[in-house]
């Protein structure tokens, strides 16, 4: 399951990837997120046709992982996002993508942990008719992945793909110029193609879940693998995981290359909605005008737990405080 503006695994492509996770399809992340619990519900509710008894056993599960979202997630985020247009605004460096792309896996695990948490019970939930109408849907999600992503004819997968990848640079950058199109195009048409073997692997392991719910697994052998689905993601293949690496090290090297092309209006456009963004989804945290690890935001390389650790301790001083 994904959320309502695809804030969940997809494709962890360093900055490409955080455009089509952090972004997705929303607009007004604040109005968004101060309505999570209802959207979230009806997500759910669309994929599992819920009985009104299980929405209602399941809104304080909900309620108290948006809490922890709200508290513990979201001001690594915001931080998160600030370092990017900090980097952005000082120009891209191969070292400093390698860097972001280190902070981000662990950023976007932290949040599946999170999701597969508060989803296990819900799934663990079903009845036999609720897990064939999961299937349904599924299959249907999986068709259209078919028609998006495997194009029978090589060129239009390809075409196609570039595609993809200029729209979630333009949401940044606005409209790129006809140099920087031929340079995205010629980079692109050489990554390899893991569409298929991704979509493979995807299904399996919907096949792994639907057998799980047949057989009444209870929420902790859910949770468990959802986890090793949505949190670990290794591929189930050396080969696969190394075409994976590959496209990674292309995309920072595209993505460097193209900062070396940006006009200032085209960078200062990008670094003015990545703060504000930033800032967007700072107002949602217990700290609307002080996000305690935001002093971070020019060092070159930060590690997520110890930044955890530091939201954590400002978490405890701030219900201290409140107690008082």
């Amino acid at each position: 399951m994904r959320s309502y503006c695809n804030l969940r695994l997809g494709s962890i492509a360093v900055l490409v990837g955080l455009i089509g996770i952090l972004l997705g399809a929303c607009s007004g992340p604040q109005l968004a997120y101060r309505n999570a619990d209802w959207l979230l519900t009806r997500y759910a509710d669309g994929y599992l046709d819920l009985e009104s008894a299980q929405r209602e056993r399941w809104q304080p599960i909900l309620q108290a992982a948006l809490e922890r979202h709200r508290g513990n997630e979201l001001p690594l985020i915001s931080a998160f996002l600030g370092r990017v247009a900090h980097a952005v605004e000082a120009g891209l460096s191969p070292s400093g993508l390698v860097c972001l792309r280190a902070e981000l896996g662990p950023l976007l695990q932290r949040n599946a942990r999170l999701l597969a948490e508060a989803s296990a019970p819900l799934l663990a939930s079903l009845d036999a008719r609720q897990t064939d109408y999961l299937e349904t849907r599924l299959d249907e999600a999986n068709a259209e992945y078919r028609e998006n992503y495997l194009a029978p004819e090589p060129v239009q997968r390809r075409e196609d793909r570039v595609g993809r990848v200029i729209e979630r640079i333009e949401r940044w950058t606005g409209r790129l110029d006809a140099d920087q199109e031929r340079l995205v195009k010629a980079r692109v048409a050489t990554w390899p193609d893991l569409a298929a073997p991704w979509y493979t692997y995807r299904f399996e392991r919907q096949r792994g879940l639907l057998q799980l719910l047949r057989a009444d697994a209870d929420a902790v052998a859910i949770e468990r693998f959802l986890s090793d689905w949505w949190v670990d993601m290794q591929p189930p293949s050396s080969d696969l995981e190394l075409a994976r690496d590959r496209v990674l090290s292309a995309i920072i090297r595209l993505l460097v290359d193209l900062d070396g092309t940006l006009t200032g209006k085209q960078r200062e456009r990008a670094v003015q909605r990545l703060q504000e963004l930033a800032e967007d989804l700072q107002r949602l945290t217990p700290y609307p005008t002080r996000n305690p690890v935001r002093q971070l935001a020019g060092a070159e390389c930060a590690s997520v737990d110890a930044l955890a650790d530091t939201v954590a301790h400002h978490l405890h001083a701030k219900r201290v405080e409140r107690g008082r």
